[in-house]
């Protein structure tokens, strides 16, 4: 497997594990030196199911020149409900992501994740309930 398929296979079992809200298999993806980026992760997490009916397309990995670090964009659409009572219950969104890599030894580790509007493209907060 090249390393750009070795990461597409990473976002697909990530997105598997956020699912099955496997949250040690989750951390594990996320580089140790990101520390705001694993709370973030943490408290979505804590507070939000994604339901099964997470569909991901148009995902595309783009290495860069040096080989020790890469870009997957992709867009998600999924249903998601808050496990408390803020109000999102079974909420249907379209999102799009881009998860940055970095090679840390033999590994493959996400440095940072940036949540874009799926209609403006625009950066907007990891754990926003309202599209931007």
């Amino acid at each position: 497997m090249t390393d750009a398929e070795v990461l597409e296979q990473a976002v697909i079992d990530l997105t598997d594990d956020v699912q099955q809200n496997r949250q040690e298999q989750v951390l594990d993806q996320i580089s140790e030196e990101a520390v705001v980026l694993r709370g973030l992760i943490s408290t979505g997490m804590a507070r939000y199911q994604l339901e099964e009916s997470l569909r991901i397309s148009d995902l595309n990995v783009e290495m860069q020149a040096d080989g020790k670090s890469a870009k997957a964009h992709l867009r998600a659409n999924g249903t998601v409900s808050d496990r408390g009572s803020s109000g999102v219950q079974g909420q249907r969104f379209p999102s799009r992501w881009n998860l940055y890599f970095e090679r840390e030894g033999d590994d493959w580790k996400i440095s940072k994740i940036e949540r874009l509007s799926p209609t403006s493209g625009k950066s907007m907060p990891i754990l926003a309930t309202r599209i931007q």
